[in-house]
């Protein structure tokens, strides 16, 4: 007998509590955290929920979306076995880009996610736009690398949400919003200043776990150069895995260096290359790098969509949702991939 869990689960403290209070005949346990890859779990409530499952011998699976690299960071609790999916968030992103109102609203901006060849000839007119929702703290060092060579102004920051622990050294904080101004629909769906921007700063979820999360996906599907303020050497690990860096236009230096606040310094360096370069400009360097955009979208579509990727385990949590009448995004996901394996091979 099978018990599942997910880290994005309201829930999931009660859920815990109840099943170690009645296990039944449970041998084993998967546990879903491929969404959000180390931010809740493991913690001290988990690993005693793990003690539990090993106590009487239930096999405990946990699922990732982050990268095997990551271990040492991550510190599983040594009875797990855990199931890395490297690709996932570039499966998530593209189902979710490919259906309903994301993809209704990024095409109305000309940012169709089907063209192969979206971006190519929109005009350009901002020299960077970076976009972020959760004020954490490496994201607020970000823009204060931004404030720091006076460059926020010069293209398009979206700021939706104050800091709260982090005292900015630079910057005088104010709300920035571009879209969803009422309320925040999707982080999928961009703002228009998006397709007129040249190049994408991303504010990755972490600063020392590498994980290709949504936030990178957005670019790679939408041919859009980017550098990423995430966790050091993330470039590096693009690279190895198959994706080309567009060196004609940065320094990747700054990759190595081990100190945030300095390889986000160095990242507003890159950027601060082009905040006086006219549109006109900007559109010749984007020709110049747009093979590279484009082999990188196909590159993610073929990684997104290849279910040799995806770990056994899922097609298993699938197998038990169906049988027990759970609705979730488990099945949508490996239908995506059986449905656009062949469309997208390289």
């Amino acid at each position: 007998m099978i018990a599942t869990f997910k880290v994005w689960d309201s829930t999931i403290h009660e859920k815990l509590d109840n099943f170690k209070a009645n296990p039944g005949k449970t041998t084993k346990i998967i546990f879903n955290g491929a969404l959000e890859f180390n931010q809740t779990y493991p913690s001290k409530e988990f690993n005693e929920f793990v003690d539990f499952a090993k106590e009487r011998s239930i096999e405990f699976h946990y699922i990732t979306g982050s990268h095997p690299d990551n271990v040492p960071d991550l510190s599983f609790h040594p009875y797990i076995k855990v199931h890395y999916w490297p690709t996932f968030w570039l499966s998530m992103a593209f189902q979710r880009l490919s259906v309903g109102p994301c993809y209704m609203l990024n095409s109305s901006i000309c940012m169709d996610f089907e063209n192969m060849n979206v971006g190519k000839n929109l005009p350009i007119k901002y020299p960077y736009i970076s976009m972020n929702k959760v004020a954490k703290v490496h994201r607020a060092i970000m823009t204060d690398m931004l404030a720091k060579h006076d460059i926020i102004d010069k293209g398009i920051l979206i700021w939706r949400e104050p800091s709260k622990s982090y005292e900015f050294k630079y910057w005088t904080e104010t709300i920035l919003l571009r879209d969803q101004v009422d309320k925040f629909v999707c982080q999928e769906t961009v703002p228009l200043e998006y397709a007129l921007s040249f190049a994408q700063i991303v504010p990755e979820s972490d600063e020392t776990i590498f994980t290709l999360s949504e936030k990178t996906a957005i670019p790679l599907f939408f041919n859009k150069p980017f550098l990423v303020a995430g966790s050091q050497y993330f470039h590096g690990k693009l690279k190895d895995m198959g994706f080309l860096l567009y060196d004609e236009l940065f320094d990747y230096s700054f990759d190595s260096v081990r100190d945030t606040e300095t390889r986000y310094d160095l990242i507003a360096q890159n950027i601060k290359r082009y905040t006086n370069k006219t549109p006109k400009e900007l559109q010749e360097l984007y020709r110049t790098v747009f093979d590279k955009c484009m082999y990188n979208k196909k590159l993610a579509c073929s990684m997104a969509t290849n279910i040799d990727l995806m770990p056994p385990i899922w097609e298993e949590l699938m197998r038990y949702q169906l049988e027990n009448n759970i609705t979730d995004y488990v099945e949508t996901i490996y239908n995506q991939l059986i449905n656009y394996g062949d469309q997208f091979k390289l």
